[in-house]
């Protein structure tokens, strides 16, 4: 509970301080936690990262202005942290498919995103979970994968790489198929890796007994070592980790 009451420090500071320049060593240190840290923490507690949920917070506020006001919209992106008007525009037509103009004359409605509130988030996810994952930690020996990964910056539309991933298999993979640990199980792994305050690297891949043979527009990672936490999914994958952290 220390965590979550930490990082619901830093939402409610980013809320009172939305419109200031917020640096990620300010909330780390407010937080009590390393960067590193406390990049990790906030993301597996709110599902973002910490610049994503303050770039997020600023284009609802600021999408409010827009439909609520008349005031130029150029003034509404600088008071709301956006270097330009263009800057800004992109942005919110990433964010929302339509352009800040766009949206004052035809007045569509928005996806909301609203300030996280942990507790209330909490207390719903726990009235809908009706069996206790079973939780344990591990330690996994090193890891060979080869897989396909892709830069996420916080801002811009994400690729779908799962579906990359499966669509393209056997004219990626086909060719190191015989190489995979344990064929029988078909195992597919996820990381995420090189993470920021900007955004993260994402790679998806197999298990492998050599890397000495990477397939054109393949990475190979090798894991080290590593103690793992390994639970039970219950509904939403994702909500389940957001929940067991």
């Amino acid at each position: 509970m220390e965590y979550e009451q930490r990082i619901q420090s830093v939402l409610n500071y980013i809320e009172t301080h939305v419109l200031e320049d917020i640096a990620c060593e300010s909330l780390a240190e407010l937080a009590g936690f390393s960067k590193s840290h406390f990049l990790r923490v906030f993301e597996a507690y709110t599902g973002y990262t910490v610049m994503a949920y303050v770039r997020g917070r600023r284009l609802h506020l600021a999408a409010e202005r827009i439909d609520q006001s008349g005031d130029k919209i150029a003034n509404i992106a600088y008071e709301y942290g956006f270097d330009s008007h263009d800057v800004f525009g992109r942005a919110f037509k990433r964010a929302y498919s339509i352009t800040p103009e766009s949206y004052r004359r035809r007045r569509f409605l928005l996806p909301s995103f609203l300030a996280v509130n942990l507790a209330q988030q909490r207390k719903g996810e726990e009235s809908m979970v009706e069996t206790t994952p079973e939780v344990s930690v591990l330690t996994r020996p090193a890891m060979k994968l080869i897989g396909i990964e892709c830069r996420m910056e916080d801002g811009f539309e994400s690729p779908d790489l799962w579906k990359r991933y499966f669509d393209t298999w056997q004219d990626t993979f086909g060719s190191i198929a015989h190489l995979r640990v344990e064929p029988e199980k078909e195992m597919d792994y996820a990381l995420t890796v090189a993470q920021d305050e900007s955004g993260y690297t994402y790679f998806i891949g197999i298990e492998v007994t050599s890397m000495d043979l990477v397939p054109p527009g393949t990475v190979a990672r090798h894991i080290p070592k590593t103690k793992y936490a390994r639970f039970t999914a219950i509904g939403s994958v994702t909500e389940s980790i957001k929940r067991d952290v």
